[in-house]
């Protein structure tokens, strides 16, 4: 008797360990999506030192040695629209990444059931995106983001199962009546 009760004891504990690594993991992946957010917020915000600033900068000899050159000043202009459609690109690719993440874990810490499952599609849906991108770049941190993140789905499962049912047993519908099996002759 006294082993099945440190069985559950323990059992307890590991269930204990697994819903604060879980609840560390929301806030961490909060606290990132809230920085997602914001950065992707920034890059609407006009800049005092812009990146036609720096474009001009890089190639003012250039353009002192060819002054009316007209290749010097379509390059400029089309890299000045290049990097701007690209910033706002990144910003609202961070604003609805991070804003996503934001939704997904508000409804986790709030225990709200279907969040788990689109919690977990979504997850895997960003490792398969950074393994597709580590074949592309070999960035370890792909790799790396790609275990955070797979262990992250992990929790998330664990936490659904250890959710209690989603509606009280006096609720649920009645479940069928076992089909009787045959006697042999």
């Amino acid at each position: 008797m006294a082993a099945i009760g440190a069985s559950s004891h323990r059992k307890g504990r590991i269930a204990e360990l697994l819903h604060r690594a879980f609840a560390l993991a929301l806030a961490a992946k909060g606290t990132i999506a809230t920085l997602e957010v914001l950065a992707g917020l920034g890059l609407f915000l006009p800049l005092p030192w812009t990146l036609r600033r720096a474009i001009d900068w890089l190639t003012h000899h250039e353009v002192v040695q060819s002054q009316g050159d007209l290749m010097v000043r379509v390059t400029q202009d089309a890299a000045e629209a290049m990097m701007l459609a690209t910033q706002h690109f990144f910003g609202y690719y961070l604003v609805a990444h991070g804003g996503l993440k934001l939704v997904l874990i508000v409804l986790l810490a709030r225990g709200i059931r279907p969040a788990f499952p689109v919690a977990i599609l979504a997850l895997g849906g960003f490792v398969a995106y950074q393994v597709y991108e580590y074949t592309l770049t070999g960035s370890t941190a792909l790799l790396v983001m790609s275990a955070l993140d797979l262990l992250t789905a992990f929790l998330v499962w664990r936490e659904l199962l250890a959710l209690p049912p989603a509606l009280p047993p006096a609720l649920a519908p009645p479940r069928p009546a076992p089909i009787p099996r045959a006697e042999g002759p």
